[in-house]
């Protein structure tokens, strides 16, 4: 796998120099690059986009996993990344090597012209770099997954045949809007007339109340051939099947036995993934359609997506002097740690009267003081560490708002004086970057953290890879 530390000093100076500038609305810079490039020369392939505030790395490598296994080539895309920057790009059939992906990075630099190379952002660099793989490897189709609202990301200007928003919910308001129907007409940005546009969050959900006939005529007047969950796809009563394509005429599947012992979130993902799956592959690869069968969904091969990888996962680290069960999540955003805590209920962890320790970390453009607030009502003692990052959150501030937090200088601060026996379970929680700064703690590498999703259950049997 391709750490950034691992490129040559020139290429990491012509890209990481930018990874911590501001984000960068508009797509004006990627669809000059993709000009530039001139990928008509070859074959792009078919992209399908997905976006939303939740769950979106979730449902992208699902489909991602299904499509390979129809027998497609597939390219999957997400951000952001736990510990490697080469978990953002995979193949279904090759691997992306370091190699590869300086490649890709020298071939982009030496095709744009300077001033247009030097405006991009680090995310567009990241999303060309993707496409120039995912085309010189022949895919038929790419998963994108948003990086950060829709109608501005640099994934929408490609041009999808379908498209996905797997949920909307209130995140980064000082980019996307401060109201949730703000959000969702960024989010709906995605969406292309006369093409699927596949809609992961109920309209019938308590929180649409009070905007769902706006929201409704908004979606309506993308043009989109909707495909809504609760009307044309989603889970049975029983939880243990679910159907898809109410609107050709309804299809109703068996979910995986392994997935049932998956959190809701990951479930909602998996047949929303799978809803898409079978529009696109009956719409385009009719001859392929029998061989989706979702009861071999946790087959060894084509390969797991990274993507799936901190989604309220279970490791058993006590042969690596760690815990006998840690379980992390990568819940960011208020509604994520809604999510959270609501799963860790679903599987008897607030059984006992006494709260459960919590270790927090976040960054500074999140809302932080609504996470800690939901935390409180559930754990004790809430014990934050600092990120080794620019964007990290102050957690100075953070202790003149909020009673009670122990504060740490790093994980292994927490771990020595907290976590000296190990006897209960250890919860962790927030970015991106805590969950991978845990798991490069432990020194595990991300294919044996894939090796506990694969097998469909939990704790991990065996991380020795």
């Amino acid at each position: 796998m391709a750490k950034l530390s691992e490129l040559s000093d020139e290429i990491q100076a012509l890209f990481l120099r930018r990874s911590s500038t501001r984000i960068k609305p508009g797509l004006e810079r990627m669809r000059a690059g993709i000009s530039r490039l001139q990928f008509a020369s070859t074959r792009m392939p078919q992209a399908i986009i997905v976006g939303g505030t939740n769950g979106k790395g979730t449902t992208a490598g699902a489909l991602w996993r299904m499509l390979a296994k129809a027998g497609l080539r597939a390219g999957l895309y997400t951000s952001p990344h736990l510990m490697e920057y080469s978990e953002r790009i995979q193949c279904s059939h090759t691997e992306i090597t370091t190699k590869r992906l300086l490649e890709e990075l020298q071939h982009l630099h030496a095709r744009l012209d300077a001033e247009l190379f030097a405006s991009l952002s680090f995310f567009e660099v990241t999303t060309l770099i993707a496409a120039l793989i995912f085309s010189g490897e022949s895919c038929d189709v790419m998963v994108l997954e948003v990086g950060l609202g829709g109608k501005y990301d640099a994934t929408n200007a490609f041009d999808p045949c379908a498209s996905c928003i797997a949920s909307i919910d209130m995140d980064h308001t000082e980019w996307l809007g401060p109201s949730l129907y703000d959000i969702a007409i960024q989010k709906l940005g995605i969406a292309r007339a006369d093409r699927p546009l596949f809609w992961g969050d109920p309209l019938s959900s308590s929180k649409f109340f009070a905007i769902r006939e706006r929201l409704s005529l908004a979606v309506k007047a993308t043009g989109a051939e909707i495909h809504a969950a609760g009307i044309h796809f989603g889970l049975l009563s029983d939880t243990r099947a679910f159907v898809v394509d109410r609107i050709e005429g309804q299809r109703v599947f068996d979910l995986p036995e392994a997935l049932c012992k998956r959190p809701r979130p990951i479930v909602n993902a998996f047949v929303l993934a799978h809803a898409v799956a079978y529009v696109f592959l009956g719409s385009h690869y009719p001859n392929l359609l029998g061989n989706l069968d979702p009861n071999n969904f946790y087959a060894k091969s084509p390969p797991w997506p990274f993507s799936w990888v901190g989604r309220f996962q279970r490791l058993d680290l006590s042969k690596r002097g760690g815990p006998q069960e840690l379980i992390v999540d990568v819940c960011h955003n208020p509604a994520a740690v809604r999510e959270f805590i609501e799963t860790l209920r679903d599987h008897g962890y607030f059984t006992q009267e006494t709260k459960l320790p919590v270790v927090f970390a976040g960054l500074k453009d999140k809302d932080t003081a609504s996470i800690l607030s939901l935390l409180r009502e559930v754990f004790s003692p809430i014990m934050v560490f600092k990120l080794d990052t620019p964007r990290a959150c102050c957690v100075e501030d953070l202790v003149e708002h909020h009673e009670g937090l122990e504060i740490y200088e790093d994980f292994a601060s927490v771990l020595a004086k907290r976590f000296p026996t190990f006897d209960r379970p250890l919860i962790v929680c927030g970015s991106f970057f805590a969950v991978g700064s845990v798991f490069e703690f432990f020194n595990l590498q991300i294919d044996s953290l894939l090796s506990s999703i694969a097998v469909g259950h939990d704790p991990d049997p065996d991380l020795r890879k």
